[in-house]
């Protein structure tokens, strides 16, 4: 066996299963990814603690990068710096997860279905941030003409 696990099978003391797709990973990863909001006079700033597989992290990065071009206007070249090193980091061997999270995925997603349950689409707020920004913007410059 090449150190490839299939499905069902016992993942080894450095393989788990990615909570976003299921399949199992030697290379599991995790990154605090920032969140900037920035609304002319009100910035916003937090983060997210995300664990994936590195393809699911690359998909994830690149959402999350775009999203940020609506929502951090002036921040946004400063966060693409940011999400750029982390996503050259998802092509590191191994995995970045210290032994007491990985322990966490080890677990095959079957016999832990709350792993894979759904989360609050992100996405869809990030979306609703950034056209509330933009009326806002667009408010602003009309009330001050």
């Amino acid at each position: 066996m090449t150190g490839d696990v299939v499905m069902g099978d016992e993942p080894g003391p450095d393989e788990a299963f990615c909570p976003v797709c299921g399949q199992a990973s030697g290379s599991l990863k995790w990154f605090q990814l920032p969140f900037i909001v920035f609304l002319i006079l009100i910035v916003a700033w937090s983060h997210e603690d995300y664990v994936a597989c590195p393809d699911c992290m690359r998909r994830h990065l690149a959402k999350r990068c775009l999203a940020a071009l609506f929502l951090s206007n002036i921040f946004w070249p400063f966060l693409v710096v940011w999400y750029g090193c982390q996503y050259g980091a998802t092509f590191a061997r191994g995995s970045n997860v210290s032994p007491e999270i990985l322990l966490r995925y080890q677990t095959p997603p079957e016999a832990a279905p709350s792993a894979l349950a759904p989360k609050p689409s992100i996405m869809r707020a990030l979306f609703v941030l950034g056209i509330l920004a933009a009326i806002v913007a667009i408010l602003i410059i009309c009330v001050k003409n």
